[in-house]
């Protein structure tokens, strides 16, 4: 193909994009809608709910026309909407349920092996790190609450703040954590500490539930004079 021809594809699908996002091509606008609905309200039922029909309309007609998507998968089509979105609620609670029911598909489709935990007999210790799915996130409200729409106003209580991650079995957990929770795993955020048995508490607990991942000492070792 021409540069020439290439040019006047190019010019064609921009004039049939903007034609889809003012409304028109046909059915094309209409069904472009439709399949934004249908993707929004598999991705994030309750964020759909707490909108209201018409609201959530009004999202997908702005979010068509202003911004529209570039990247076509799933999981970045949600990205785009929930970045969009993001400015547009503030700091509305709606905007709290969009972004953790987004943590909820990210931490799904993370690529990292979250490995299963167990002690190994006359083991010295090992290197422990966090979960590499592990997301935080801080919220006014009660997030494992899903049987009620939740009032849409800011709330100036202390936030609730939650672990979401994926398991060694493959389940997306939302975990939430005390202050005792957040201050031990803060040592991690730097990256991993080597530790020396026997575990305390704590640390056997978060390792059970998977919120830290456990590597061998003399593979800990191995990677330190590496």
């Amino acid at each position: 193909m021409t540069t020439g021809g290439f040019d006047e594809l190019y010019a064609a699908a921009e004039r049939r994009c903007l034609a889809i996002r003012q409304g028109g091509f046909g059915p094309y606008g209409a069904l472009i809608r439709a399949t934004m609905r249908e993707m929004l309200t598999s991705m994030f039922p309750r964020f759909v709910a707490q909108r209201g029909a018409d609201e959530l309309d009004a999202d997908i007609e702005a979010f068509c026309i202003i911004h529209g998507a570039s990247r076509a998968p799933f999981i970045q089509r949600g990205t785009e909407f929930l970045e969009f979105m993001q400015g547009k609620l503030g700091n509305r609670i709606d905007r709290i349920v969009l972004e953790y029911e987004w943590l909820l598909f990210d931490v799904e489709v993370h690529p990292a092996v979250v490995p299963m935990w167990s002690i190994v007999d006359e083991q010295e210790g090992g290197r422990l790190e966090l979960n590499p799915t592990l997301r935080w996130i801080a919220s006014p409200i009660d997030l494992l609450r899903a049987d009620a729409l939740i009032d849409a106003s800011p709330k100036n209580e202390a936030p609730l703040v939650y672990a979401v991650y994926r398991r060694a079995d493959h389940h997306v957990v939302t975990q939430p954590l005390s202050a005792v929770d957040i201050a031990r795993l803060q040592r991690f955020e730097a990256g991993p500490v080597v530790t020396t048995f026997p575990f305390d508490s704590w640390l056997s607990e978060a390792l059970r539930e998977n919120l830290l991942s456990f590597s061998p000492i003399f593979e800990a070792l191995h990677d330190q004079s590496a």
